[in-house]
């Protein structure tokens, strides 16, 4: 995928995406922001209803990351919210509704070419403080997943990956599948404040 794929739409541009699956509902106070900053000067989109529902396109480079506010907009797990241009995309901040989130899928990020580019990927989210020792996540249901790895392909879009917060996610239990299932060699830091991880 090159500049002119991701300004344009076309070639490469669409198949190389993050699936989001999360039960996000609309928010009126207009504080949802999902914030990409990307490896080169590129373009982002955002789209619902599987693809059809574009919510923008946002040009960005290293010193002007995308901010797409997705506040007034809401989607399911059951029909996923997509990311398109998802090979230059170095660090991802889904923090504004990771208290929804399932899933999301950024198995397709990695490009042949360009490698693994996503170094540092957001899903936290609120916690509180029950006494001196203990931090409570907000979350509830069925642990989050995180898919990296292509097995048709053999490649993990967190080869490179730096840093993971998973903050006040309760239902995480372990990182073994987060982390240890694909050896997250590179992974410098680790926030977890919140999660059910001794």
């Amino acid at each position: 995928m090159n500049y002119y794929d991701a300004k344009w739409s076309c070639g490469s541009f669409n198949e190389h995406r993050i699936r989001i699956f999360a039960d996000k509902e609309i928010n009126p106070t207009g504080t949802d922001i999902v914030t990409i900053a990307p490896t080169s000067h590129t373009f982002f989109k955002i789209a619902i209803a599987e693809g059809k529902t574009s919510l923008g396109t946002i040009e960005a480079d290293k010193n002007n990351p995308a901010q797409f506010d997705i506040s007034r907009t809401g989607f399911s797990a059951k029909d996923p919210a997509y990311i398109y241009g998802g090979t230059f995309i170095e660090e991802i901040d889904l923090s504004c509704f990771a208290e929804k989130l399932k899933a999301a899928d950024l198995s397709l990020c990695y490009d042949d070419v360009l490698g693994a580019p996503i170094k540092v990927l957001n899903v936290g989210t609120k916690y509180t403080q029950t006494s001196n020792t203990v931090y409570t996540g907000k979350t509830s249901g069925t642990q989050i997943r995180l898919t990296g790895y292509d097995t048709s392909k053999n490649t993990d879009a967190f080869a490179n990956l730096r840093t993971l917060d998973i903050t006040g996610q309760s239902t995480i239990t372990s990182t073994q599948d987060l982390i240890a299932t694909y050896n997250r060699k590179n992974l410098q830091n680790l926030y977890a404040i919140g999660t059910s991880i001794s």
